[in-house]
């Protein structure tokens, strides 16, 4: 299932993701994914942060925090060294360690447990509205 979506290769040149890094700190890691705009998501074991930019990933007061989204412990990511909590990136699907998708819609990221879930929209385990910048 896992090419069912996916190329294989982790790519940050679409027209959505404009970059992704790996921050490797005990226990604070995660994978930061910048999107066209300059909003961020930062992809952790137990969270899906989506800000503003950024800086707003790191504000001690959430100014420019957008939503956060639970990820279930069942489908929490692994750490992978050299890749982080991100496995693959095509368009709007990011695969993450551990077989769970990311989709990002327009006006959703969606969470789902497999890449079939994904593909057919079935089964969303997690939904985070994004919130219009103010």
């Amino acid at each position: 299932m896992r090419g069912l979506l996916f190329s294989g290769v982790v790519m940050a040149n679409d027209a959505l993701v404009q970059a992704i890094r790996h921050e490797d700190a005990a226990e604070n890691a995660r994978s930061v994914i910048v999107l066209r705009g300059g909003a961020c998501l930062a992809v952790s074991r137990s969270l899906v942060r989506f800000a503003r930019d950024l800086a707003a990933l790191d504000d001690p007061l959430g100014n420019g925090m957008r939503g956060v989204l639970e990820i279930p412990p069942a489908l929490a990511p692994q750490w992978v060294a050299g890749s982080g909590y991100v496995l693959e990136q095509a368009g709007g699907a990011i695969l993450l360690a551990g077989g769970s998708v990311l989709l990002i819609k327009p006006f959703t990221i969606e969470l789902y447990a497999t890449p079939a879930d994904a593909l057919h929209a079935r089964d969303c385990a997690g939904r985070l509205e994004i919130q219009a910048a103010s």
